[in-house]
């Protein structure tokens, strides 16, 4: 039930938050770059917060550094590509395409080798289903 309400909270900031900054790009207030520096630095304060206060030890190896570089490189790129995709669509079409992101990372887990029930394959199939009826129906 927590995991819920933490992601259900995630999404009502972010959304929040992109709605700001796509007024404030309107505006000529805030540049695209400060848009997207803020999207990304709240999220790294809240997850190094939470490593600090929790009691186990952050270790970080060397070993690691390849794929830490290429995730931070991948961050970049997606932030520069989300903003514009705020920035340029309107809210309710990024959100849909969002949405659909949710089948792709089901068969990115079951190509891991994640265990998946069928339970989360007809969850994920009906919030698809239903925002597929909505988009055709725009009545």
């Amino acid at each position: 039930m927590i995991g819920i309400l933490l992601i259900a909270a995630g999404e009502f900031f972010g959304e929040i938050g992109a709605s700001i900054g796509k007024y404030e790009m309107a505006h000529k207030k805030e540049s695209i770059y400060a848009v997207g520096f803020l999207d990304a630095i709240w999220t790294t304060l809240f997850l190094m917060i939470i490593a600090f206060l929790r009691n186990a030890d952050f270790v970080f190896s060397f070993q690691s550094l390849p794929t830490f570089i290429t995730r931070a490189v991948l961050e970049v790129v997606l932030v520069f590509v989300s903003i514009h995709a705020v920035l340029k669509a309107d809210r309710s079409t990024f959100s849909f395409l969002r949405t659909l992101t949710i089948p792709l990372l089901l068969v990115v887990d079951i190509a891991l080798g994640y265990n998946i029930s069928l339970l989360q394959i007809i969850g994920t199939s009906i919030a698809v289903i239903a925002v597929l009826i909505l988009f055709l129906n725009p009545g």
